[in-house]
C-alpha cells in the first residue's frame, strides 16, 4: 500500500498513526487525528517523543485509519491542494491550465492523492518562505503539521528534489507571501521597472537558470509546452507584480511565443488565460 512513498522519506523518524474523527465541516468529511503508534495517545508535531519509525507506523497503523508524516525538523515541506476534483479531471485530460497545474508543473515532485481523494499532496525538499500557511484550499506546511499519507502516487519519482526556491512565487502568489522579501527578491510593490529590468534581475535571480531557459524557449524539462507556458507565466507573474501588461509583453519578446498565445479561448485568447 505505501511502496511508492519515497525511501528517503521512510528513513525518518518522522511517523504516527491517525484516526479518523467525523466533521461535516472538513473536506473529506473527518478530522484527522494524530496518534502515537507506540502508547496509543495522541501525538504532537512539538514532541519527537511522540514519532516513531516507517516500519511501526506501517504495522501499527492496521489498527487505526492509516499513517501520517510530521514535518517537524526534517528538512521537508508539503503543500496540499484539497477539494478540486474539476481541476484534477482536467489536468487527467492534459488540461494543466490551472492552479494543480500549476503547482504540479512547478515543483515537479513526489505527488499522492489526499485521503478524501478530491485532491493532493506534493513532498518536498527544503523550507517554505516566511508568512501564512493556509488560505482557502491550498496550504503549505515544514512545521507543526502532519500531512496523512496514502502512498497512492500520481507521480513516479523516486527521489524528492529541493524546491525552496520554486515555492517562493507560489507562495506569493496564493498566500499572500511573507512580510519581509528577501534579498535581491522584487516585492509586490516593485511595479516601477522596465521590462528589460525585470528580465536582468529575473534572470540573475536563485533561479535565474530555469528563467533564462525558459525565456529562451527550451522546454526540453516539461511535457509539452503548455506546462512550460504555465510555469514561465508563474514566474512573471511574481516578477512582474502581477502586471498582465508586462508579463505579456516579457512572454511575446520569449523564445516561447507562437501563434497559440493569441488564439480565441473559452471567451478569451490562450495567452490571457494562461
Amino acid at each position: 500500500m505505501y511502496e511508492l512513498i519515497p525511501e528517503e522519506l521512510k528513513k525518518l523518524p518522522n511517523w504516527v498513526v491517525w484516526k479518523a474523527k467525523p466533521d461535516p465541516k472538513s473536506h473529506s468529511g473527518v478530522s484527522k487525528i494524530p496518534i502515537n503508534p507506540k502508547t496509543g495517545g495522541q501525538a504532537q508535531s512539538n514532541h519527537p517523543e511522540t514519532w516513531t519509525d516507517f516500519e511501526t507506523a506501517e504495522i501499527v497503523s492496521r489498527d487505526f485509519a492509516g499513517i501520517g508524516f510530521m514535518f517537524e525538523n526534517s528538512g521537508y515541506f508539503g503543500v496540499d491542494l484539497d477539494d478540486m476534483p474539476d481541476e484534477l479531471a482536467a489536468c487527467a485530460d492534459g488540461d494543466y491550465a490551472n492552479t494543480i497545474g500549476e503547482f504540479l508543473t512547478n515543483l515537479d515532485s513526489y505527488t499522492e492523492w489526499s485521503q478524501s481523494g478530491n485532491g493532493i499532496h506534493i513532498i518536498c525538499k527544503g523550507r517554505l518562505p516566511e508568512g501564512r500557511r493556509k488560505n482557502g484550499k491550498i496550504e503549505m506546511y515544514d512545521s507543526g503539521r502532519f500531512f496523512v499519507m496514502t502512498g497512492n502516487a500520481i507521480s513516479d519519482r523516486e527521489d524528492i528534489p529541493d524546491r525552496t526556491e520554486e515555492i517562493k512565487p507560489l507562495h506569493q502568489k496564493y498566500l499572500g507571501g511573507s512580510e519581509s522579501s528577501d534579498s535581491g527578491q522584487m516585492t509586490l510593490s516593485e511595479t516601477s521597472l522596465s521590462v528589460h529590468e525585470i528580465i536582468e534581475k529575473a534572470s540573475n535571480s536563485a533561479n535565474g537558470a530555469k528563467f533564462e531557459s525558459l525565456y529562451q524557449g527550451d522546454f526540453s524539462e516539461y511535457p509539452s509546452q503548455s506546462e512550460a507556458d504555465i510555469a514561465f507565466c508563474n514566474m512573471l507573474a511574481f516578477w512582474c507584480a502581477g502586471d498582465a501588461g508586462k508579463m505579456d509583453e516579457i512572454y511575446r519578446s520569449s523564445g516561447l511565443m507562437r501563434k497559440k498565445w493569441d488564439r480565441k479561448q473559452s471567451g478569451s485568447t490562450y495567452g490571457a488565460l494562461t
